[in-house]
């Protein structure tokens, strides 16, 4: 059975060969960056992801945090990580008509970090790491079978986007403790493609303030926050934020 989609990445003689070796109604899409960054600036490190989407029409409604696409109608074709030296490099996509026909193409920079900030060491590894937020790097791409869509170079974008999340329990306090300085505070019910973190404030209408370095959910486990005591009367815990408050 035909792959639904292949790959070739970097050089200019795979991408005539990548042409040359598709079926003449499959979808070719080729497509390179110049610079890419996460939602707080920071670069995009070697190994990250990049995701191939596909819709009917020219409008993607964004992927989930486990890397699925919200709308079921719509497709995630492939999740590869192709960062190399803060871009991606030149990638030929070679979609099967058997899969998909006609529509759009949609390429999306992940960010799936974990809370060490390294990126999610495999596709299967997404599944618990999970994909925090997307970027859109070739967007709305019109591709009949048989038609080479070139996205060449494509400019850093700023239209980051938060992955959707439903049916995520709501995360319990299971135990608080002090110390001299700190609060500490274990939480469960924390799932294992989200990062989370804690929020503080001297009063219920100010919790506003990250107190703790973010944290990776665990299946089945708890997981301990220690933040300072300082204006911290009251606590929530929250998902990380993309950008750096």
């Amino acid at each position: 059975m035909k792959s639904v989609v292949k790959y070739l990445s970097t050089a200019a003689a795979a991408v005539l060969c990548g042409a040359a070796l598709a079926n003449q109604d499959d979808a070719i899409i080729t497509f390179s960056t110049t610079a890419d960054y996460y939602a707080d600036g920071t670069a995009v490190k070697d190994g990250e992801f990049y995701a191939l989407c596909w819709s009917a029409d020219n409008a993607f409604d964004g992927l989930t945090a486990q890397g699925t696409a919200v709308n079921a109608k719509e497709k995630v074709l492939a999740k590869i990580p192709l960062a190399k030296g803060g871009r991606c490099p030149t990638t030929v996509f070679e979609v099967s008509s058997d899969y998909v026909s006609g529509g759009y193409f949609f390429v999306y920079l992940l960010d799936t970090r974990d809370a060490s900030g390294k990126p999610a060491a495999s596709s299967a590894a997404l599944a618990t790491s999970g994909v925090n937020g997307s970027t859109a790097v070739v967007s709305a791409a019109a591709a009949g079978n048989g038609t080479i869509v070139s996205k060449t170079d494509v400019a850093t974008s700023t239209d980051y986007a938060v992955t959707d999340v439903a049916d995520v329990p709501n995360p319990t306090i299971v135990d608080l403790d002090f110390d001299d300085e700190n609060a500490i505070i274990t939480v469960g019910n924390m799932v294992p493609y989200l990062k989370y973190n804690v929020k503080k404030g001297a009063t219920v209408d100010q919790i506003k303030t990250l107190g703790g370095q973010p944290m990776q959910g665990k299946a089945g486990g708890v997981v301990t926050f220690v933040i300072s005591k300082k204006d911290a009367n009251f606590f929530k815990v929250v998902r990380q934020p993309l950008v750096n408050e």
